[in-house]
């Protein structure tokens, strides 16, 4: 209790322990800045890894459907020759909406494979158009092969898109 009595006595003692307070609070406050920037550092790297994840998840996705893409365009081909009609027109619908998917996931950024895609998936419109307008259309033979023809194209702008993509 002695050295405590002694310590109040010293002179200007308050005015000292005042000064030591505002240092030791100005060097925790910049401790706590510092901290919370590098959290913030931290958070943000975090979210750039994370987006670029799910960047390179839908990547592989993308090519993936185009793989897909590439297959069910030749099933078509077969359907069209077999003129299985009521099938043609699900499956024209069906690939048009996985296609429309790919566009719009933001993968493909090449003006090249945009319009490429968007040109398969008017394609597959216009063949769809044809059948629901004139079922009977495949009969012809001219006509077969104009849409086996159209069907070609798409196979060629899915394959280049597709080696794109994964290149």
């Amino acid at each position: 209790m002695e050295f405590l009595a002694r310590f109040v006595e010293i002179p200007h003692i308050g005015d000292y322990l005042s000064v030591a307070d505002i240092a030791l609070t100005v060097v925790g406050f910049t401790v706590t800045v510092i901290m919370a920037w590098r959290a913030k550092s931290a958070a943000s790297l975090a979210l750039d890894a994370a987006n670029r994840t799910r960047r390179q998840l839908l990547h592989i996705e993308v090519v993936a459907e185009m793989a897909s893409a590439h297959e069910q365009v030749e099933e078509l081909k077969r359907l069209q020759r077999a003129k299985s009609i009521d099938t043609l027109q699900q499956k024209y619908s069906t690939l048009r909406a996985r296609l429309i998917l790919v566009r719009e996931s933001g993968i493909l950024a090449a003006d090249a494979d945009l319009v490429a895609i968007q040109d398969t998936i008017s394609r597959l419109a216009a063949l769809e158009r044809l059948l629901d307008q004139n079922p009977r259309a495949l009969d012809s033979a001219k006509q077969m092969v104009k849409c086996n023809e159209s069907l070609s194209v798409c196979i060629d702008s899915i394959t280049a898109i597709r080696a794109r993509v994964r290149g």
